[in-house]
């Protein structure tokens, strides 16, 4: 090689060498220009904070409305469950669900693409969406909105962008909550989408409402079976008494003594009786149902009417049971409403008798506490199995246990009915073969601070 092709062949190579050192000076610069950004993009990052919706102005109500519907923390759906998918599917997000917004929570009765049940309220995009009820609420970037870009919904999984959610409003104007979709990515929906997810919503509360109404028919159904099995065997007996009485009257009565006739005369009054107190209780009961009952305070000697109320229960104690009063209270006077004050504790003491075995004794006590009167009657009886005690208000009800023991089923649900109506309590503990205690809550106003 000639000296002069060395040469070129240097200055070649050198420029290759200053080209390269050049490129890999800028790539390196790039680099750390990138790694700067991605720096400053770290430090950017907010912490996370919940940025909580403040509680809508009719927020004791609105709780009220949502615990009538029965909802909270029951099984998956499919009515539901299909109208989630669909509203996925209309808005093309990967996340849809039927938000409930409960005192302190946000609970999902369906959903689509997230496994989590619940979230706590100060979390939920939901709580701030039932604020303006006829509106959707929309946030296309979660991260430009500052009642949200802070929130470890947001900040962390599942790394919410967007969100819109239509609230689900009853017929009486309360939000319960939303049917939303979500999407991990910003983007906004068009009209035909928004009409679509107000639609969807309107069949959520639909189907909420038939929920409703599906188990008021599956409680009536239950209702009348219950009452056509009472009615069939309580009013079974005192006619077959009738019957036989009328039969025997008519064929045997002018063979009969006086006094005969007058014992079947007197077997029919006492049928005719048990079926007018049988009839009497279930128009008490269709009365309460329907709100019809009336409240009539006068002032009353709780003592004497105790006294007075076990004297007249004393022709119903047989020489084998023994009924006792202790009173633990000053002798005081109060506005009560002498009539359902009297069907209460007469109904649950005589319960108190039937249930007892020969020689058992009832205890009837009053306490005065805090503004409260409190009746406890207390037997040795049969006791109540712990399965039927969640069901023992119930109309028509009777416990496993009471056997040939006659009675409707109504007396309790009466029972629990007036003292609901003077916003009373009523609470039962027992242990079959041991005994029962019922203790009744009522408030009272003393005579002397009465001014109504």
């Amino acid at each position: 090689m000639s000296r002069r092709s060395f040469v070129r062949s240097l200055l070649e190579t050198s420029k290759v060498i200053r080209f390269l050192h050049r490129s890999l000076n800028q790539s390196f610069l790039k680099l750390r220009y990138l790694h700067r950004h991605r720096q400053k993009k770290r430090n950017k990052i907010p912490i996370a904070k919940a940025s909580p919706a403040a509680n809508p102005s009719n927020e004791a109500a609105r709780l009220e409305a949502l615990q009538r519907y029965e909802i909270l923390d029951t099984p998956p759906e499919d009515a539901f469950d299909d109208l989630t998918a669909l509203a996925s599917f209309i808005c093309g997000t990967p996340i849809a669900l039927v938000s409930l917004i409960d005192s302190n929570r946000q609970w999902f009765k369906s959903k689509v693409g997230l496994e989590a049940t619940e979230t706590p309220r100060e979390l939920a995009f939901c709580a701030h969406a039932i604020l303006s009820p006829s509106e959707p609420f929309i946030v296309p970037n979660a991260l430009d909105d500052e009642r949200f870009a802070t929130n470890p919904l947001v900040v962390s999984d599942p790394d919410i962008r967007f969100y819109a959610g239509v609230p689900l409003v009853t017929a009486d104007n309360y939000p319960l909550g939303t049917l939303c979709v979500i999407d991990r990515i910003p983007r906004r929906l068009n009209r035909e989408q928004i009409d679509a997810l107000r639609a969807l919503g309107r069949q959520v509360i639909t189907q909420m409402d038939l929920r409703i109404k599906l188990e008021k028919e599956k409680e009536l159904n239950e209702l009348k079976s219950r009452f056509v099995s009472m009615t069939s065997h309580e009013f079974r007996t005192p006619l077959t008494t009738i019957m036989g009485s009328a039969d025997l009257l008519e064929y045997y009565s002018d063979k009969w003594s006086k006094e005969k006739k007058q014992s079947h005369l007197q077997r029919i009054q006492n049928a005719v009786q048990h079926m007018t107190l049988l009839l009497d209780d279930v128009l008490l009961i269709g009365k309460a149902e329907a709100g019809k009952l009336k409240f009539n305070p006068s002032p009353l000697d709780l003592k004497q009417f105790c006294l007075d109320l076990i004297e007249e229960l004393q022709p119903n104690v047989s020489n084998h049971h023994s009924l006792t009063f202790v009173n633990h209270t000053q002798d005081i006077k109060a506005n009560l409403d002498q009539k359902l004050l009297r069907h209460i504790l007469s109904n649950l003491l005589s319960n108190a008798i039937k249930y007892s075995p020969d020689g058992g004794t009832v205890n009837f006590e009053l306490f005065c506490q805090e503004g409260w009167l409190i009746f406890q009657i207390q037997d040795f009886g049969i006791g109540i199995p712990e399965k039927d005690l969640p069901h023992l208000f119930e109309s028509f009800y009777r416990a496993n246990n009471v056997g040939d023991i006659p009675g409707t089923g109504l007396g309790l649900a009466i029972v629990k009915r007036f003292v609901d109506f003077q916003d009373g309590k009523i609470a039962v503990e027992s242990e079959v073969g041991v005994g029962t205690r019922f203790t009744v809550q009522i408030p009272f106003h003393p005579v002397a601070n009465y001014s109504s």
